[in-house]
């Protein structure tokens, strides 16, 4: 465990700090074997002539050289020079300049993140993870990316974003994105294993995390529900049936485009508590439609039955989520108003 931690470590380390790190390990071996070799010294003395020398601190010798122990003297000697000369060019460019602003901002992440309630978590930024967390953030919703790939992390610190960089399916990681207080995790890791091993993880640290999970498979696809996922979309399937809805009904396909983007019209959900104005109250007379414009396509009972197109004599209980399409605006003034009888309810 703690050997895959260091390389873990040591894996995202810079290229640069990387090949210092290999080229003074390899000239201190590289001296100390010289010196073992050449002058018959023991390793102690060796790995000392070697550190002063490449230091050129002029200590002097250890032991008198040769002119052959001489020439590798000076071989180290320069060599030594070039890596300390790599090393000051590192450290003065990227480490002062960069490397503690990065940590300070990491750090400010984290303090943020902490403080984070009922947030969206989206573990890896691939082309999906990008539509997830654009459109979550469109929606003016607190989202979470947890990303790999040290790239595309530097590309969501320049660009704003709320992040972690790890590995989405180990437990720390989904800790440091406070996973115990989220509202929902969204798996669009590039494999079916990777995903399905989040959602166990997920589950086992928060029983009431709401999980949608990416697959490939249909094989994998069940699997996922058993391990916890609350939700489970496999890409592939729904590219299909749009393009083959697409040849069958062209114009209704057009007609939902063009409405969802072209108007500025989405489709949302709203809870309904015994404590939201239109409980208990019939579909016509709720003021759905007058006060907000938006139109009541199907309504999902407490028990989990749908009740499509209904009428406006239907009852809506506590318990109910009203499925509405509307213009954005108005559906952002219904939820808020729900929101805010809750609130003044308490």
């Amino acid at each position: 465990m703690r050997k895959n931690r260091k390389l873990r470590w040591f894996s995202f380390m810079s290229k640069e700090l990387r090949i210092i790190i290999i080229s003074i390990a390899v000239i201190l071996i590289a001296g100390t074997a010289g010196y073992s070799l050449l002058e018959g010294w023991n390793l102690l003395d060796s790995l000392y002539m070697t550190i002063i020398s490449i230091t050129t601190v002029g200590y002097g010798e250890v032991h008198p050289l040769d002119s052959r122990g001489r020439i590798f003297t000076i071989m180290l000697i320069l060599g030594g020079m070039s890596i300390l000369a790599y090393s000051v060019h590192y450290f003065g460019q990227h480490l002062i300049e960069g490397e503690l602003r990065n940590i300070f901002g990491r750090r400010r992440l984290e303090k943020k993140i902490s403080l984070l309630k009922n947030h969206y978590i989206v573990c890896g930024f691939g082309r999906m993870g990008q539509i997830v967390t654009d459109e979550l953030r469109k929606r003016k919703l607190k989202v979470v990316v947890i990303e790999k790939e040290k790239e595309i992390a530097e590309k969501l610190r320049d660009e704003g974003y709320i992040f972690i960089q790890g590995d989405a399916t180990e437990e720390d990681v989904l800790l440091k994105a406070n996973i115990r207080k989220a509202k929902a995790l969204v798996a669009t890791l590039p494999e079916d294993a990777e995903n399905l091993y989040l959602t166990i993880t997920a589950r086992e640290l928060n029983k009431d995390l709401y999980i949608v999970a990416r697959s490939t498979d249909a094989r994998v696809e069940k699997k996922m529900y058993r391990a916890g996922a609350n939700k489970v979309i496999s890409p592939y399937r729904l590219g299909g049936l749009r393009m083959a809805n697409a040849l069958i009904r062209p114009e209704a396909i057009e007609f939902i485009e063009l409405a969802m983007e072209g108007f500025d019209v989405r489709m949302e959900e709203v809870k309904i508590s015994d404590k939201t104005p239109f409980a208990n109250k019939r579909l016509r007379d709720s003021g759905i439609r007058e006060k907000y414009g938006a139109i009541v396509v199907a309504i999902k009972r407490g028990e989990g039955n749908y009740v499509f197109n209904p009428s406006a004599d239907e009852v809506l209980h506590p318990g109910d989520v009203l499925i509405v399409i509307g213009k954005s605006s108005m559906l952002e003034e219904i939820i808020e108003d729900v929101l805010q009888s809750e609130v003044e309810n308490v």
